[in-house]
């Protein structure tokens, strides 16, 4: 009993967060998170046909799939969503590619100038936030304080928020002067949806592209974003919980091993 009541506290970030509306809260992401579980399971009995080799790059924790076949030499990678786990940056660097990974959150980036020996000449990091338009946005912190990130969903909270300036992926690439990534990465808590609105709307398609779902939302958003991006060409080839890999086989061929 002493443990379920120590991990509740925890949860909450103590007892004077646990309110009715964090209760609520709860339970809407306890709910949502098995309904996306079964919309996955739904999603991967419809993997791509043609054999794709997949390696997992990165931890167990911040860790990808990878389809490593597709994904060309010098690749232009961006990360956004950084936390406190540079794992998959670091395999990306390590195996010749560039990353430009973008992060506004205060444990983000002090964990980036920990790291910054390690991730090398290569590794381009920009404080700011992902969505589908420069805005300023405000981001819940979440009331257990284990947890690193901050997101524009309904998540548990102790009622602190985080002001945040983000841009959207075609304003980035334009400030660098880069063409289309080769490989994008969206784990921003909630962002996601947005952000794939702006990438759409302009047209910009990398060959892999990997979106963390996060929740509380409704399996049907997901679900739209699926095909949404399967009517722009895209193939699922990995989900990991709720971490989904897509590839745009058309004009991208196999890279010779």
């Amino acid at each position: 009993m002493e443990t379920v009541l120590s991990r509740l506290r925890n949860e909450f970030g103590g007892w004077e967060h646990l309110t009715v509306k964090n209760v609520v809260r709860k339970i809407n992401t306890y709910t949502s998170s098995r309904l996306c579980g079964y919309l996955a399971s739904a999603h991967r009995r419809n993997f791509i046909k043609t054999p794709v080799r997949l390696e997992r790059w990165g931890s167990s924790f911040g860790g990808w799939m990878v389809p490593v076949e597709y994904l060309p030499q010098n690749a232009l990678c961006y990360c956004a969503g950084v936390g406190e786990d540079t794992t998959f940056d670091e395999k990306l660097l390590q195996a010749g590619h560039t990353v430009y990974a973008f992060d506004p959150t205060p444990r983000a980036i002090k964990h980036v100038e920990r790291r910054r020996i390690e991730l090398g000449e290569r590794f381009h990091f920009t404080p700011v936030g992902i969505w589908s338009s420069q805005s300023a946005l405000r981001l819940a912190i979440h009331a257990d304080p284990r947890v690193e990130s901050a997101s524009v969903l309904g998540i548990i909270t102790s009622g602190k928020y985080l002001d945040v300036e983000c841009k959207s992926v075609p304003q980035i690439m334009q400030e660098f002067g880069h063409g289309t990534p080769d490989l994008l990465k969206l784990d921003i808590e909630g962002a996601e949806y947005e952000a794939l609105k702006s990438l759409l709307e302009k047209s910009i398609l990398p060959r892999i592209l990997m979106i963390d779902f996060d929740v509380p939302v409704w399996p049907t958003r997901i679900h739209r974003a699926v095909r949404q991006l399967r009517q722009r060409g895209y193939s699922l080839v990995a989900i990991d919980q709720l971490n989904y890999t897509f590839l745009r086989l058309e004009d991208t061929p196999k890279i010779a091993a």
